[in-house]
This record gives structure tokens, sequence and C-alpha cells, in this order.
């Protein structure tokens, strides 16, 4: 996820993804926040990251995945759907909750064949709550995987037990049988660094997606040293190294644990 939030033109922002890019990531979004304004609209965006994601490709031979956040009115989303799709963009970012859900299936029954689709939890709080509204797990669970969606993201919730039991149970949804209703990937943010990723993949497994924001692009080494960081913390995780030992051969990750110890 590109940090800041906010604030910065879509020429800024392509300096900031390519530089994330170079670190070995896989996928990169626009944080939920940013949405389509005159500093930096959508259209902007997506032909200037989409530029400098064919630039990575020729220098590493690896194309990160841009996923534009598309939200906004019902018309504007589906213009914005149908210039991704015209740019070769293969995945876009909606706050469902906020757009509405309704809004939300008319893309994907739209544009589904042609992009994936990452539902964003951004505004789940207006509605959930302990005694009213629709359980969190419902929504970011049930509803989404109806709507359409191919990924959901939500927050995990780190040294909360309530709230880390509500994020597991939004995730068993993801992927529990519903009929002819396919499972979803999960998306995971919310202060993810390279010293929690092995907790979240304990907990999680390895069939999820890391949403990972201020760790790479506010690493001491800069943000191509914080992409690196976390992947290798990744790697650690999923070949059962310990974080410290990986941490021997790489001064990015080092820096890392220095840094959000």
């Amino acid at each position: 996820m590109i940090k800041p939030c906010l604030g910065y033109s879509p020429e800024h922002g392509a300096k900031l993804f390519y530089e994330s890019a170079l670190g070995g990531v896989d996928l990169i979004k626009d944080d939920e926040l940013f949405g389509s304004t005159s500093i930096s609209d959508a259209a902007g965006r997506l032909k200037a990251y989409r530029s400098a994601a064919r630039a990575v490709m020729e220098k590493t031979g690896k194309e990160p995945v841009y996923i534009a956040n598309i939200t906004d009115t019902p018309k504007r989303m589906r213009d914005h759907a149908k210039l991704a799709v015209d740019e070769g963009a293969k995945a876009v970012m909606v706050n469902f909750v906020a757009t509405g859900i309704d809004a939300f299936r008319e893309l994907t029954e739209e544009f589904g064949s042609e992009l994936c689709f990452l539902a964003h939890y951004a505004g789940a709080g207006m509605l959930d709550s302990r005694d009213l509204g629709i359980s969190g797990n419902v929504l970011l669970g049930v509803l989404a995987r109806l709507a359409g969606a191919d990924s959901v993201m939500t927050m995990t919730a780190q040294g909360d037990t309530a709230l880390m039991l509500e994020c597991v149970r939004t995730v068993q949804k993801h992927k529990l049988p519903m009929g002819r209703v396919k499972p979803v990937m999960t998306a995971l943010g919310g202060g993810v660094t390279p010293l929690s990723i092995k907790n979240i993949t304990d907990t999680f497994g390895h069939d999820i997606i890391l949403g990972v924001g201020g760790a790479i692009q506010g690493h001491p080494m800069g943000t191509t040293a914080g992409a690196k960081a976390v992947m290798q913390s990744l790697s650690a995780a999923v070949e059962g190294r310990e974080l410290a030992e990986a941490a021997k051969d790489s001064p990015e990750l080092r820096a890392a644990i220095d840094a959000w110890q």
C-alpha cells in the first residue's frame, strides 16, 4: 500500500510505486483514502503506475500488479474500470462498504471476467457494532463474496483477543463452502511490519495477501529497502527460519528490526 495515504501527484506516486516494486513485491495498491481528486485522479494514476510497472518489468523481469482504488460514484467507477481494462491493468479496488454493496456488485458483474476486484473494508465500523448493525464477519466474510469480490481486505488485530477472534471468523468465511459461490483471497493489513509477518502466517496460513504500507515507505534505508525487508521476512516465515537468523545476511531486515522492535 503506497504511503502517504494521499496528497501527491500521479507522477510522484509512480516514483514510489517503482521504488517499491524494485524491492520485489508482487502487488501494489492505492490507499483506501486515495480516491479520484483534482490532485491525483484515478485515470492519471492508472496511466502513470502502469507505465512504472512496465519499467520495472524491463529492469527486473517481474511486472508488479497495480491495484487502483476506483472508489467513486457508480458512473465514475464504471468509467475507471473500463479504463483499467484498456490500460492492461489486472485488478482494481473498491471501498465496497462506502459505495454500497449493489453498486459494487454491478461492477463485478460487468468487469469480473477482465479484472480482479479487491473489496476493501473501509467504513465497516459504521455498520458493525456490538448490539446493532451487521456483524463484521458477515459483512466482510459473506456479503463481499456474494457481491462478487475476488479478494477481501480486512485488518489484523495484533494484541487484541476479541478483535482477533472476529478477524479469524471473517477469514474463515472467506473460505467456507457457499454452494456455487467461490472462495475469496484474504488480504490482511493494519500495521504489518517485517516483525509481525511470521505471527500472521502462523495464524492464517500462506494463502493470503499481506497488506504492508508504512513499513515499506517508512523504512530507514528507503522504500526499496523496506520492500526487500518485507520480502526477506516473508521468505523466512515460509521457510521456518527465525527472523534474527535471516537478518544476519540482510542489512535491510536488520534495519527494520532495529526500527520497529
